[in-house]
């Protein structure tokens, strides 16, 4: 079995193979099994080596005849604009580029250590693309810092974003595990228990309707969502748009200068004596609609009423949560009797009460109905949430420095603006594909250079012809990007 220490210096999309207790590194190439129907991994030629002390070594130090091509392509193709965006706000000076090409280099492979990074753009045709333009180890820290350090541009392109979104924007924050051995905004915090280790909050503003992010900034650890935000606003204006946030953003600091400009969707606190108070007032919900989850249709009572601070609240009751909640306590009532021993009938009728109910406080003129189903979208960030909490390790990152970690907040919406875009192409294909699987696909996409030229590979009559659908051409010659000038 091959060693873990072995394994983690292997770049992505390789292999290795143990061969005379030496470790090689092999290109692997997706295909599809012509009986199955399965795309499947096949092994290439030898590109070097993985020795515990050195790392990946390649063969040799002469320019590489075939590169990666198909899905920084596709990226290249389908997002061309985010790179034009960030040329307009950055300059068009080597920031912009960097930007892009981590972007691309993180969405293809995931969020790898820095010297991978590296390593993937060296084997990539986005090397060749941009001739005067490197990344080494130190060069994407060094960038990754000044994105940090050098805020205008960056905030400026964000906001940008925000300001041409939809305006149905939700916020939230998500907590990241990681360690103050690794870097300078982790503290102990309210998820530290379950995650067993310090964290860092990363709070994002996600265009709900659009379905991808707008903004990003890291916060520390113990910092709560309801102060984390007075930060937040501070960096990004919001005006004109309808904010939808969780119940941990309850702050009046927040929320009063926040209803001056913009409408807002929170749920108010169950343990909050407001809160009781309103359901003790308003037991009965006789008006109802139908909310649409999924293929499912789930009937929805509703009652409004005011808050104790004169502001609308609207109780709901979702049927289908209802029963569901209450089934899950009766199998643990049945389950685990012990557990409720000495527990009073009237707490437990009282439980069953609050189930499937929740109270949404607003200050928009939207009907009751909308506002349930808006803030039900608020649960679009956790997609974006659970891409990176798959693929960010901080330890593995290897970034310790504040300035770096904001840089690198500013580079994972760039991926994710990058992946609505090739997303956007992809589902409209109608094949059902996911975008993993078409990534993976267009990984066994190379580009070979034969004298002076470059030639595309492994390409198959029915993939050019989906590109051709999407308007992805594979010629090498096309070029959607303009290079950057001299790096500053």
């Amino acid at each position: 079995m091959t060693p873990r220490e072995i394994l983690d210096k292997c770049p992505k999309g390789m292999t290795v193979k143990r061969i005379h207790g030496h470790y090689y590194v092999y290109e692997q190439k997706a295909f599809k099994d012509p009986k199955t129907g399965k795309w499947r991994a096949r092994s290439g030629r030898c590109v070097g080596k993985i020795t515990a002390e050195d790392g990946f070594v390649p063969n040799s130090d002469k320019p590489a005849s075939t590169k990666e091509f198909g899905q920084y392509r596709l990226m290249e193709a389908c997002a061309h604009d985010v790179y034009e965006s960030l040329c307009d706000k950055l300059g068009h000076n080597g920031w912009a580029a960097d930007a892009f090409v981590l972007a691309c280099v993180f969405l293809a492979n995931g969020f790898r250590p820095i010297s991978h990074v590296a390593e993937h753009y060296s084997q990539s045709y986005l090397s060749d693309y941009f001739p005067s333009h490197s990344l080494t180890p130190s060069s994407i820290a060094k960038r990754l810092r000044e994105f940090g350090q050098k805020q205008e541009g960056i905030i400026a392109w964000q906001q940008s974003l925000i300001d041409s979104s939809s305006k149905r924007i939700a916020i939230d924050g998500h907590a990241v595990a990681t360690s103050s051995k690794y870097n300078d905004l982790a503290e102990l915090g309210y998820k530290s228990p379950e995650l067993g280790s310090e964290m860092m909050n990363m709070m994002t503003a996600y265009d709900a309707e659009g379905n991808v992010s707008l903004a990003c900034r890291f916060f520390e650890g113990n910092k709560l969502d309801k102060k984390a935000i007075l930060d937040f606003v501070k960096f990004f204006r919001l005006r004109d748009a309808l904010v939808i946030v969780d119940k941990g953003f309850t702050n009046d600091d927040f929320l009063d200068p926040l209803g001056e400009n913009c409408d807002y969707i929170i749920p108010a606190m169950k343990g909050n004596p407001g809160f009781k108070r309103l359901l003790a007032r308003d037991k009965r919900r006789d008006k109802e609609f139908v909310y649409k989850a999924g293929k499912e249709r789930q009937i929805v009572e509703w009652q409004e009423s005011k808050d104790d601070k004169g502001r609308r609240a609207i109780i709901y009751k979702n049927r289908a949560t209802a029963d569901a909640e209450l089934a899950a306590l009766m199998e643990d009532m049945e389950r685990n009797p012990g557990k409720f021993e000495g527990v009073a009938k009237s707490d437990i009728a009282a439980t069953k009460a609050g189930f499937g109910v929740i109270c949404l406080i607003t200050n928009s003129e939207m009907g009751p109905a909308d506002v349930y189903r808006w803030y039900k979208k608020r649960w679009r960030p956790e997609t974006y949430f659970d891409v990176l909490k798959n693929h960010m390790d901080f330890a593995e990152l290897g970034l310790r420095d504040y300035y770096e970690i904001q840089g690198l907040a500013f580079v994972s919406v760039v991926v994710d603006q990058i992946r609505k875009r090739v997303w956007d192409r992809v589902s409209s294909l109608g094949k059902g594909y996911s975008l993993p699987e078409y990534l993976l696909r267009m990984r066994g996409i190379k580009v070979h250079k034969n004298s002076s030229s470059w030639t595309a590979e492994n390409l198959t009559v029915k993939l050019v012809a989906e590109l051709g659908q999407m308007g992805v051409s594979m010629d090498w010659g096309k070029r959607y990007l303009v290079p950057p000038t001299p790096k500053n």
